[in-house]
C-alpha cells in the first residue's frame, strides 16, 4: 500500500463505518432507492453539462472541454472552470480561424499585437545580369517621367552599390 493512498482509505473506512456498525440502519427501503435513482439520473444529466454547453455553441475547443470535463468535472473547481471556459464569448473571424492565434489554443481567440510593414525595396542585385536589367528599368520609369531625377539617381546608385 503506497502512502499516497492512505487518506483514500480512511475516508473510505469513514464513510462505510456506520453501515459496518448499524447494519440494520444500513438497509434501503423504496423510497431511498428511489432518491437515489433520482440523484443519480441528475448527476448523469448535469456532469457532462459544460461539454453540452461547448459542442451546441459551437466552441472552437470544445473536445478539449469535454475532455477536461470528464477527467476533471467530478471536482467542483474542474466541473465549474470547463463549464464558465464553454460559456465564454467566441468572436468568429470571417476567415475561419477561430482556434487561437497561438497556436496554444487556450482561450478562443486570443490577441496578438501585430505590427504592419510595407514592402520595402527589394534586396540589391547580386549578379551583373541583374543590375543591367534593374538598371534599364530604372532608366525606362525616369524616360516615362515616373522618377524624378533624383529618385533615379537614388536608386541607380542603390542598383549599382547595393546601399
Amino acid at each position: 500500500m503506497a502512502f499516497g493512498h492512505k487518506p483514500t482509505y480512511a475516508l473510505t473506512g469513514l464513510v462505510l463505518l456506520p453501515a459496518l456498525l448499524f447494519p440494520s440502519s444500513a438497509k434501503a427501503s423504496d423510497g431511498d432507492i428511489d432518491t437515489v435513482l433520482l440523484i443519480l439520473f441528475l448527476l448523469v444529466l448535469l456532469y457532462p453539462l459544460p461539454a453540452i454547453v461547448g459542442f451546441l455553441r459551437g466552441h472552437p475547443n470544445r473536445w478539449l472541454i469535454a475532455l477536461i470535463n470528464m477527467v476533471f468535472g467530478g471536482t467542483v473547481l474542474g466541473w465549474f472552470g470547463s463549464l464558465i471556459w464553454a460559456m465564454q464569448a467566441v468572436h468568429r473571424s470571417p476567415t475561419g480561424n477561430h482556434g487561437g492565434e497561438s497556436g496554444l489554443n487556450l482561450f478562443a481567440n486570443d490577441v496578438q499585437a501585430v505590427r504592419l510593414e510595407t514592402p520595402g525595396l527589394q534586396p540589391a542585385a547580386t549578379g551583373i545580369d541583374d543590375i543591367s536589367e534593374r538598371l534599364l528599368r530604372l532608366k525606362a520609369l525616369h524616360d516615362r517621367g515616373a522618377l524624378s531625377p533624383a529618385e533615379y539617381e537614388a536608386l541607380k546608385r542603390e542598383a549599382i552599390y547595393g546601399r
